[in-house]
């Protein structure tokens, strides 16, 4: 095992980078020597600090350098933007974990080191988090997903209203399906957007036998968690939904070249991963 890989414990890609290149590069000042000393002993006997940064605030924080040199490059896309809004949003548990510091001895040396450069960040980044909080749907992260808000933009609105308009016959259909069939919605019988098929309908595979013989419905594929059918009126259901579906992602897309423009410039000049690495 080399020496780095031994030290290593870091938590975050920044941190183990900031370990490789202080064994490359160490300090060959005294007083720079002393001074960082005394920051690894603030963490070293304050476990509370210590254990609250790596922990609470640094497991999360994603590799900042990479996401730096994709917004440098003019190579970030709206999911790096979200990523960098995440760790701008978590900026004030940093801070308030440092200002938590009791012990005068390590308080000034973390202040100098670390909170005021977090504040100063903060506040030069506060303008992508309004941004970022304007117009990507917040709620559709939690599905994985980065999408522009359809309020943010009126066309995009149109279509996503038509989109919901479409969804309801569709629903319609789930529920009567299940009452011809008799298995119990989204139990039992679910309506699915799959990533091959797109819309259309799973049965569990207990209970799909009930399609059998029955023209009406349509078998498309059996797989480990059920069959999959579709009717003649979902397939045309999922057509329309498709054709709004297309213009929808197109008119996204637009929108989301934009916001990436705008908080690429505001992420240039901030030097989030400096501020956060040596942590």
């Amino acid at each position: 095992m080399s020496l780095h890989g031994l030290l290593n414990k870091c938590k975050t890609a920044i941190g183990t980078q900031l370990l490789g290149q202080w064994l490359k590069q160490p300090l060959m000042s005294l007083e720079e020597i002393e001074k960082r000393q005394v920051l690894v002993e603030a963490f070293v006997e304050d476990t509370e600090l210590q254990q609250t940064m790596q922990e609470k605030h640094l497991k999360s924080v994603p590799d900042l350098y990479r996401l730096s040199k994709r917004s440098q490059k003019n190579l970030a896309n709206l999911e790096d933007v979200v990523r960098a809004y995440q760790v701008v949003i978590r900026i004030r548990g940093f801070i308030g974990t440092f200002e938590g510091v009791m012990d005068e001895m390590y308080r000034d040396p973390l202040d100098f080191q670390y909170t005021n450069k977090l504040r100063e960040v903060y506040g030069g980044l506060e303008k992508l988090q309004e941004l970022i909080e304007t117009t990507v749907d917040l709620d559709a992260l939690g599905n994985h997903e980065s999408i522009i808000k359809p309020g943010f933009s009126d066309n995009l609105k149109l279509v996503r209203d038509k989109l919901d308009k479409l969804k309801r016959p569709m629903d319609t259909k789930h529920h009567r399906v299940g009452s011809d069939l008799g298995q119990e919605v989204d139990k039992k019988l679910f309506m699915e957007n799959h990533k091959t098929y797109g819309w259309c309908f799973r049965l569990t595979r207990a209970e799909a036998g009930s399609i059998r013989n029955q023209k009406e419905y349509k078998e498309i594929s059996t797989m480990r968690n059920g069959v999959f059918f579709t009717t003649t009126a979902m397939q045309d259901l999922k057509r329309d939904f498709d054709k709004s579906t297309h213009i929808y992602n197109k008119t996204q897309s637009g929108l989301v070249d934009e916001v990436v423009i705008v908080a690429c410039k505001l992420l240039r000049g901030q030097h989030i991963p400096s501020a956060l690495s040596a942590s």
